[in-house]
């Protein structure tokens, strides 16, 4: 009866049906161990915890009731009393959800090297686990052995290609590996392997009326004359150049020099990218359904996860790293995004980036600006301190400018130029400069922005700079 009225989701019913049973015969191992996974079921996790151990004392050599007590355990976070749960049913019996779950927890404790140990002992069991795979993926990822990282998530997706996280952390691994190329193909492909997923579960939504209009004049105007034929998910090409993206006339050596005597560290350069490039960017930019990420005031942002990650995007990393090595030194590429905005959007606020260099640069045609002397960047002599959390230096405005104003910060204002790029510093305080531009889908200002390195690598002398 128990069991019945546990299969129908009555669970208080069958808790109830269990005691009786346990009354009628208290050594009775079923009824203990009915009795726990009902309390599981119902989220009651000390009485399930209890009834195990009480089934624990009946039989204390099956693995079963220490697999899951050391379940119980590790959902009250109880990792140390888990641990050892997981262990002696491994010891038990070595099976691959006990090894599995071992690793986890143990992982999640913070022994990422014995975790490592149970997962590989899990795959000595069943090579073909994809999911046990995926975890060793992320305990190496853990330890910083990416190559090895890269091989567990390979042969996860091997095992089971629609695992859609997986090609996304996968994605991310490569590009930390600097293999920027293969790493922007996994994010393409992640991209419209989520966007199929969400497609087939998704319930209906509104989307926010911001990103409606966009799809609909993106729809409209670029990708078909009927905005609701207008595919749910497309890539433009956006493929590498078989020549140089960065402008050859762009006289490298001016940059460098004007960089190592920046303080702050801030740079600008007009005619950053070739005619070809640019036009193949804003393309990429306007008929692409990357726009998918939602902020005030009319902002649309554009991550990897999105799709935007362009071959010809990883091509300009590399030969800005090439162009300009005393700025970017050995920095690998660490995050990369681009924002559209409305006209009369306010622009994103004040705010430092988790980074050591930053590259921000603007597509869209200068004959969409109103005002050639707003719409820009303007940036502050003042970094974000070292010990502020993301929130902090993200999320806080007020308290941001009341820091720069008993710093006696300065700002600096860099104009809107389209195929102009600043690079400065991340750790400086920056926003968007009052944009202004004229209405029309093929006018929204865009920008695009590439991280490098992490903050801590940023050296002293960005400490105390001055104007």
């Amino acid at each position: 009866m128990g069991l019945s009225l546990a299969r129908s989701g009555s669970y208080g019913e069958a808790a109830a049906a269990f005691r009786r049973a346990l009354a009628a015969d208290p050594r009775s191992l079923p009824a203990h161990f009915n009795l726990a996974i009902t309390f599981a079921a119902r989220g009651r996790l000390e009485a399930a915890i209890e009834a195990f151990r009480a089934a624990l004392r009946i039989a204390p050599d099956v693995p079963q009731l220490h697999f899951n007590l050391g379940a119980a355990l590790k959902r009250q976070g109880r990792l140390d009393e888990a641990i050892l749960s997981y262990e002696r049913a491994a010891a038990l019996e070595p099976s691959l959800p006990a090894l599995n779950d071992l690793g986890s927890a143990l992982r999640e404790r913070g022994r990422t090297d014995d975790a490592i140990a149970a997962f590989r002992s899990a795959l000595r069991i069943d090579a073909g686990a994809a999911l046990v795979h995926v975890n060793l993926g992320t305990a190496l990822e853990d330890k910083g052995q990416l190559a090895q990282a890269t091989r567990s998530y390979e042969r996860a997706l091997e095992l089971d290609p629609k695992l859609a996280p997986v090609r996304r952390a996968l994605a991310s691994v490569l590009v930390e590996r600097d293999l920027v190329d293969q790493g922007f193909a996994e994010f393409r492909r992640y991209a419209r392997l989520a966007h199929e997923q969400r497609a087939v579960a998704a319930r209906p939504m509104l989307a926010p009326t911001a990103k409606q209009r966009h799809d609909r004049e993106q729809s409209g105007d670029l990708l078909l004359e009927r905005p609701e034929d207008a595919p749910r998910f497309h890539l433009d090409d956006g493929g590498r150049l078989g020549r140089a993206a960065l402008n050859p006339e762009t006289d490298a050596a001016r940059t460098l020099a004007a960089w190592t005597s920046a303080t702050p560290k801030l740079v600008v350069i007009d005619d950053l990218l070739t005619p070809e490039a640019l036009d193949a960017l804003r393309r990429f930019c306007w008929r692409s359904t990357v726009w998918n990420s939602n902020y005030p005031g009319g902002y649309l942002g554009a991550f990897p996860e999105d799709g935007f990650a362009p071959a010809l995007l990883a091509q300009l990393s590399e030969e800005f790293r090439a162009r300009f090595p005393l700025i970017f030194r050995r920095l690998p590429l660490k995050l990369w995004w681009a924002f559209k905005c409305d006209a009369g959007a306010p622009g994103i606020g004040i705010h430092a980036d988790f980074a050591a260099v930053n590259v921000n640069f603007w597509i869209t045609p200068d004959d969409a600006n109103l005002d050639a002397e707003s719409g820009g960047l303007r940036i502050w002599n003042v970094p974000a301190p070292l010990g502020w959390d993301y929130r902090k230096y993200n999320a806080e405005p007020a308290r941001i400018r009341e820091f720069l104003s008993r710093a006696d910060a300065k700002s600096v204002t860099v104009p809107y130029r389209a195929n102009r790029a600043v690079i400065f510093d991340s750790n400086l305080f920056h926003e968007t400069d009052r944009p202004r531009f004229k209405d029309g889908y093929l006018n929204k200002r865009i920008n695009i922005t590439l991280l490098y390195g992490l903050r801590e690598s940023v050296s002293e002398e960005a400490e105390q700079p001055a104007l």
